[in-house]
């Protein structure tokens, strides 16, 4: 098989969402909870997507309790999906109503050793069981005037050796509240429904006086990318373009999907994009929470 160095190229942008279209626009919450189907304890980086029909939308991690959350959802039957090595891939559909938080467990079960992972999946549609307060998230904008723009500086283009497997960070002690406990495995399944909110009142900002940032730069982050073997032998290319929840700890939240290039190369991304370091963003002097976009371009050589 012919070698390839894979490219990756980052383009720096900024975008900032008309007021008006937001302030319209209805939303829903999804908290919940991974636990492991034996233990029962909570599990820590399971990256957690959302699909409408066959296209992702947003993804989370897990914390170090099991906790994520997804916050601004529009209505509609999404499918939740998630992957963790050495844990079976669990799927199942839930409703997100507007003004209304779905809550739920995931229990996992851990995959058997030399075999195909086991997939989870139910039929049923988790519906809204918790009111979410109107405001219980907003999102800011600190421009005088609603604007849409795009900024752009030109594509640098960066040889990147393939990496070793990136590892998962630690994560910083988690300022939510403790989650109930289950009593037994058949019990975690009859309360899939059950669990803690964990950011009812954070406020996101979309633009801010210091925006969030990577922790060393674009250059920091394709270190973490590893050019997927099955995109290079399909000769995939493409860019990948998302925002992420950057919170007042410095830790990515969820990911809005804005461009999909292939599902190989978006995992890669996404990977890369949870795994990194960020600073916050500043407004007024205060560390807020924010939005950061973060475009990845994945390029093959000729």
């Amino acid at each position: 098989m012919k070698q390839y160095q894979p490219v990756i190229l980052f383009l720096f942008s900024a975008v900032v969402f008309p007021m008006s279209l937001l302030g319209q626009a209805q939303f829903g919450r999804i908290s919940g909870k991974v636990i492991d189907q034996a233990t029962n304890n909570g599990v820590a980086f399971v990256t957690v997507y959302l699909y409408l029909g066959d296209q992702q939308k947003l993804s989370a991690r897990s914390n170090s309790g099991g906790n994520f959350s997804f916050v601004n959802v529009s209505p509609d039957v999404y499918t939740i999906r998630t992957s963790k090595p050495n844990y079976a891939e669990y799927s199942k559909q839930v409703r997100v109503n507007p003004n209304f938080t779905t809550k739920l467990y995931i229990p996992l079960a851990q995959a058997a050793e030399g075999g195909s992972k086991a997939v989870a999946v139910s039929d049923n549609v988790v519906t809204e069981v918790q009111k979410a307060p109107t405001e219980a998230v907003k999102t800011v904008s600190t421009t005088a005037s609603p604007v849409v723009s795009q900024v752009e500086t030109p594509a640098q283009q960066v040889s990147v050796a393939i990496p070793e497997a990136v590892t998962e960070p630690v994560a910083k002690p988690s300022e939510a509240a403790p989650a109930p406990q289950v009593t037994g495995t058949q019990e975690a399944a009859a309360q899939e429904m059950e669990v803690i909110s964990n950011q009812d009142d954070q406020m996101i900002y979309e633009v801010t006086e210091v925006p969030a940032e990577i922790e060393g730069g674009f250059a920091a982050l394709y270190k973490l990318i590893k050019y997927p073997e099955a995109a290079i032998i399909q000769k995939a290319e493409g860019s990948f373009v998302c925002r992420v929840n950057i919170d007042r700890d410095g830790n990515p939240g969820q990911i809005e999907v804005l461009k999909s290039c292939h599902p190989a190369l978006d995992k890669a991304a996404q990977d890369a994009i949870f795994n990194v370091r960020y600073k916050p963003g500043k407004q007024g002097g205060n560390i807020v929470s924010s939005w950061l976009t973060v475009p990845v371009k994945f390029k093959l050589p000729k």
